[in-house]
């Protein structure tokens, strides 16, 4: 099936986001044998000063996970908690969080392969309380809903260690052994993990179905372009549908407020309303001497205007080259961009126009969606 090629302009400028909350909590409710991790653990327990140094590999299967508040679609995480029985006695170091969707059902080989850093390396403070203590991510990370979660937890050298701080953990069996590694002398986050352990921890991650981050492109209202959703912007001044606004990319015609209605078939979000001014629309518009159409194209987009020689540069929404090419138009003829080899979803058309042979005038085609 050949892709839809709305031509955009990129310019990164910010981004605003609201979100549906989805909360999964594996605790009491469980099955199993349950207990507190001692101060001295011998099991993958990822709140603990006993060790300076830690790594340590949890796996969580999906069926649990759906059990316990997933909705079998996935979510977009932004934090994760452990149960906090008794405090740490000092900073962890380092803390640091990674995730990866996988088919394995346990931790007795160690996997290092395309982990997502959720969390960067930075100090994590002891508990305020006890119960849950959540932990924000630095990056969201989505869970597909469908595959078991793997997280790992790597921390130190901290600066000293005690017999100190307990959580709240689980036996889920024998297919669902943890591995960890210890150290008082270096840091573990490079080294793998070997050592078999018994219990998993409590966890509850929070996050939402639906990632409604939109960000400001120059002129664009760009949404997070996420499998299988329907888009809908809306104009928040009367709440009522854009016309024609269907993509993930929107570029209005008019300052104002808008925001998105987003659509995964499970659920349905919406983002906060941007403030938005429209600036030099007109003057691109009205100054260009060539059109470059149709939008959204699927093979091929054609170039038609003035007599003269235009230099053409497709980018990827990224601001990736992935095309430069010259053309020559007599006027009212039309040149074709062959766009098969292109697999982006979104392309940006760069026009540039020779004036005089020392002069050249940037020209930025920009077509809705």
């Amino acid at each position: 099936m050949k892709k839809i090629i709305p031509i955009l302009l990129f310019l990164f400028i910010n981004s605003v986001s609201t979100a549906q909350q989805v909360v999964v909590e594996v605790d009491a409710m469980y099955p199993g044998t349950h207990a507190t991790s001692s101060a001295a653990p011998s099991d993958a327990v990822p709140y603990n000063y006993n060790n300076r140094s830690v790594h340590l590999q949890l796996l969580y299967p999906a069926n649990d996970l759906n059990s316990y508040g997933g909705i079998g679609q996935g979510f977009y995480i932004d934090s994760i908690g452990w149960y906090v029985v008794s405090q740490i006695g000092g900073n962890l170091s380092g803390y640091t969080i990674k995730m990866k969707n996988t088919s394995a059902t346990n931790t007795q080989t160690y996997d290092g392969v395309g982990l997502s850093t959720v969390r960067s390396a930075s100090t994590l403070l002891p508990a305020q309380d006890t119960g849950w203590y959540m932990i924000p991510l630095s990056t969201k990370f989505f869970w597909n809903g469908t595959s078991n979660l793997l997280i790992d937890v790597c921390w130190g050298v901290n600066s000293n260690n005690t017999a100190t701080g307990t959580i709240r953990h689980y036996s889920a069996g024998g297919t669902a052994e943890r591995i960890l590694v210890k150290s008082n002398t270096s840091s573990t986050c490079s080294t793998s993990p070997t050592q078999i352990a018994a219990f998993r921890p409590y966890l509850r991650l929070t996050g939402a179905c639906i990632d409604t981050t939109v960000a400001r492109n120059g002129n664009l209202l760009v949404a997070s372009n996420q499998s299988g959703a329907t888009y809908q912007w809306i104009d928040c001044a009367n709440s009522q549908p854009v016309s024609g606004a269907n993509f993930p990319i929107f570029l209005p015609t008019a300052s104002g407020n808008y925001k998105v209605i987003i659509n995964n078939g499970i659920c349905i979000d919406s983002s906060a309303c941007l403030n938005y001014t429209l600036a030099g629309l007109n003057s691109l518009d009205n100054d260009l001497n060539v059109q470059a159409y149709p939008n959204p194209a699927s093979s091929s987009i054609f170039l038609k205007g003035k007599s003269g020689k235009y230099e053409v540069s497709l980018y990827s929404i990224t601001g990736q080259l992935l095309d430069k090419q010259n053309v020559r138009l007599i006027n009212n003829d039309v040149a074709e961009i062959d766009l098969k080899k292109i697999e982006e979803e979104f392309v940006i058309v760069q026009i540039y126009e020779p004036l005089t042979a020392s002069e050249i005038r940037k020209k930025i085609a920009i077509i809705r969606p």
